[in-house]
């Protein structure tokens, strides 16, 4: 098994590619039977497997010290209010509250704090889409 260790940015970037490219692989449907039982909510939508699948990720890879329990909160969050998902279903990019939870995930892969500037402005992004869809 690999440490739990801090990573190197490098490392860090890669581990995170990885959590991220396996919730996509986790978040499909394998049938319309599947998909329907979604739409009921008898079964998570994929979003939601998304989301559980990388938060799974994410505490398989980062150590103890370094636990971000907001990280957990936001994904959370953005499994309660899936219309933040909107635009990226339709081609567009990740919410802003992925974003900053992505930030927060490096921080504890690696370690070390990010840029300020960056990570507030991603803050202040997060706090906007949360505004707007009611999500406070």
């Amino acid at each position: 098994m690999e440490s739990l260790k801090t990573k190197s940015i490098d490392e860090a970037k890669d581990i995170l590619k990885q959590i991220i490219l396996r919730a996509h692989l986790d978040s499909k449907h394998k049938s319309i039977g599947s998909r329907l039982k979604s739409i009921f909510r008898l079964q998570k939508t994929s979003i939601g497997m998304f989301l559980d699948s990388l938060l799974e990720g994410y505490k398989k890879n980062v150590s103890k010290k370094y636990y971000n329990s907001e990280v957990e909160e936001l994904v959370h969050l953005m499994n309660k209010k899936q219309d933040i998902w909107d635009e990226y279903q339709r081609g567009g990019d990740y919410p802003a509250t992925f974003d900053y939870a992505s930030i927060l995930m490096m921080e504890s892969l690696t370690g070390e704090k990010a840029d300020k500037k960056i990570k507030d402005s991603e803050g202040k992004r997060m706090l906007e889409e949360i505004q707007n869809s009611g999500l406070d």
